[in-house]
Formats: C-alpha cells, structure tokens, sequence
C-alpha cells in the first residue's frame, strides 16, 4: 500500500478499514440479544473551515502537528505534557550525541516505537468534550486533510493524523537528508551538498534544547533539509492565496450565480519543459479556456501548475497562464491561481481542493482542458494505477469528453487528504 496513512497505520496498530463488533452472545430462547454499543462518529469536512496558518510549511506538510504548535490551547496542553516533554529530550540526546551526519538525521525522525507510544498517549488524552474532542470535532474532522483515513473515532483519527504527519517527517529526511528514499520526479532532486546538509542539522542542534516542545526537533529538521535544498518554499508557494493572488476571485464566488453556466469552471492544466514554463501546449488550452469562457460556460477559469520546468526556476505555471489570460481581457475576479500541483495527477487533487475550499458547489461538474492525447493518457488504466501509488484514490471521476480540448469532470472529497509520494506537494 503506497498511501502514507496505509503505510503507517498498518505499521502503528491503527487500521484504515471500518471495525466489526464482536457478535453477540445468544441469550437463549425467547430472549432478544442486546445490540453492541456503537460510537457514532462522522468525518465529512466542511465547506467552510479555514484551514489555520497556511503560510507555513509545517501547516501543508503535517497538519495535526501544526495545530498542536499554533492552537494557543493546545500548544499549552502539549508543552506541559511530560511524557511527551520526555520524548523530545530523548531525541535531543540522540541528536547531540551521534557522531555522524546519518545519525543526527534519524534522531529529526520519530522512531516507529516513539510513534506508536505517542499514538497511545494522544488516545488515552482524549475524553468526550476536552480539549482533544474539541481538536477533532473544530479542526482534523472540518478540515477533511485525513479524510481517507476512514478514522471510526475521533481516538483512532487522532492516532491516524499523528501516524501520518510522523511519516511524512521521516519522507522528508530520507529523501532529501539521508538519500534513502528517492525523488518523486528527477526535476526535484537533491542539490545540496553534504556540506550543506551538515551546516542545515548544525543549525537545529545550536537552535534547540533538551526541553523543547516534543516536535521541535522534526519540524525544525524538515524546514532546514528542504532549505539546504532550496526547496522550503513549494509546499507555501504565494500562500496566502485567499487573501492574496485569489482574492478577487474569491470575493466573486460568493455573488455567483452557478445555476446560469453549465460548469462550476474551466480546469487548465499547464505545460512546461526544460526551456520553457509557458509551453505552446499551455498557450492552446489557455487559447480554448477563453473561448468557453466567453461562450458563459463557466464563471471562473482555475489554471494549475507549480515551479517545476525549467529546473529550480521562479517562475510559475498557475502565475503565467492567468497573466496570459488577463492580457487577453479575461477580469483577475474570473481567474484562481492554483500554483503548486508539480504533476498531472496533483493537478487534479489540488482542483478539486481549490473547489471544496474555495465554496464552489461541489456536485456540479467542472470542464478540463487539455489535448487529445493527454486525454488518452487519463482514461487508460495506467493513469488510474498511477494515482493509486501515489494518493491511494481516484483525486477526481472523469466523465465524457466532449472534443479534442476538453472533457467533463467531478472532484472527489477524498483529495483533501493530505499526503503523497512528493513531499513538495503535499
């Protein structure tokens, strides 16, 4: 199972399928058994949660674990907790102590017994209507980022979340600190020398302490390896967008009619390559994109792409497709920038975040453009294979294709999930 909440959760004890209650004995003859007690609990996000400090990597990465960082009441429970006060120190011994580049690495990591022991830990704090209730109840839940997780109490989705984020953090050391791990895709490979490795872990152990908060070491680690690799901005990339580059799109979806167009938007996925970020390709949906939204079949344009071509470029695919489109007159309030998909199976999952979080009305269909043959590509069975290793879900159901430009699609709530093979777009 390729999904990090499989892969962890199967590891730690805490499994992603549905719990069957024991049978019930029969009482005998004439008698009805009692049925089992049954916890209710539901894990439908909500269109109108706002996911908290998004300008941070810890925040895109490992969501659980941010919260518990910038939740005022939170932050006080856990810096006060002495079991896991005793874990960070632990791990600050580890760190201090090992002689070798590798092993400070490991001791950034959670050990899979340190994992499960806090997996633990966080269950047994939890109690109906405390303070961890109220986490799950006000945020993991609402947020939908372990939705997939099929979580079957607020308990197992605490230790699910926690057993995620954990992993993600080990992800993140093995492919870019140790090299244990590789690269989702060649263009993001590792380019920091050992050197500067060695001066990223240098700088968490002069910045630390043995009585730290227990994720200071981890979130630190991740932030300063990524750095070294001048890679900390993907995940945060023009974050906030709501508030920012999307702003005056996002005033416009709350006075949108959507019952008048046939779509909820018009979906462009960019193109680029090792000589350029705005490939010819990209300029023909881009060219089609503003036909159809002439033609009123939808209010909004999303186009989607992160920095991926040329090689460590600063320029964004998302941010030149909507300069494009604007100097052909389309109105910045008709246009949301979706800059960090860095391939096309998270073009999809991340448009189909963009349509949740963004208030549009989920059920109804949006159109996709793109050229004939990348359409092949997306109905054969590779593709789907594809997003299975990568998220362990469909981010999106295709429905019929309509020309050589375009097809309809469905987003899917499961791609709120957070978490894939690419850290850089999480």
């Amino acid at each position: 199972m390729n999904l990090l909440f499989g892969a962890a959760l199967l590891l730690f004890g805490c499994t992603t399928s549905v719990v069957t209650p024991p049978p019930v004995p029969d009482s005998g003859p004439g008698s009805e058994p009692e049925p089992p007690a049954t916890e209710e609990f539901s894990i439908e996000p909500s269109q109108d949660y706002e996911l908290v400090e998004v300008t941070q990597l810890i925040t895109k990465e490992c969501y659980f674990v941010s919260l518990l960082r910038n939740l005022p009441e939170m932050r006080t429970i856990v810096a006060k907790d002495k079991f896991l006060n005793d874990v960070e120190a632990a791990k600050y011994s580890r760190l201090t102590e090992s002689s070798d580049l590798d092993g400070k690495f490991q001791a950034l990591c959670f050990t899979a017994a340190e994992i499960s022991q806090i997996g633990d830990h966080f269950e047994s704090l939890w109690e109906a209507g405390n303070a961890w209730d109220r986490l799950v109840t006000d945020h993991l839940v609402p947020s939908g980022c372990y939705y997939f997780s099929n979580a079957t109490s607020a308990k197992r989705l605490i230790r699910a979340a926690w057993a995620h984020d954990a992993q993600v953090i080990k992800m993140i050391v093995d492919i870019y600190g140790t090299a244990t791990r590789d690269v989702h895709c060649y263009d993001d490979r590792r380019t920091a020398t050992d050197g500067q490795l060695a001066e990223a872990v240098s700088e968490v152990q002069q910045n630390a302490s043995a009585s730290g908060m227990f994720s200071d070491l981890a979130v630190a680690g991740m932030f300063n390896i990524l750095k070294a690799h001048e890679r900390q901005e993907e995940p945060t990339l023009f974050e906030s967008l709501k508030q920012g580059r999307n702003k005056a799109a996002c005033d416009a979806i709350a006075t949108t009619d959507f019952s008048k167009y046939d779509y909820s938007a018009i979906i462009v996925l960019g193109c680029s390559d090792e000589t350029t970020v705005f490939h010819a390709q990209a300029q023909e949906r881009c060219d089609y994109a503003y036909t159809k939204w002439k033609a009123k079949k939808a209010p909004f344009i999303i186009v989607s792409g992160g920095r991926i071509h040329p090689f460590k470029t600063k320029e964004c695919e998302a941010d030149v497709m909507k300069s494009y489109l604007m100097k052909k007159g389309i109105p910045e309030s008709a246009i949301i920038m979706e800059p960090h998909a860095r391939h096309t199976p998270t073009n999809f999952r991340n448009v189909s975040r963009v349509l949740w979080r963004y208030g549009f009305p989920f059920e109804k269909e949006a159109l996709m453009v793109m050229q004939n043959y990348i359409m092949d590509d997306m109905e054969a069975d590779t593709f789907r294979q594809r997003c299975y290793n990568e998220f362990g879900y469909m981010p999106i159901t295709f429905r019929n294709r309509l020309d050589n430009y375009s097809k309809i699609l469905l987003p899917s709530k499961n791609s709120l999930t957070l978490g894939s093979v690419d850290p850089l777009d999480p």
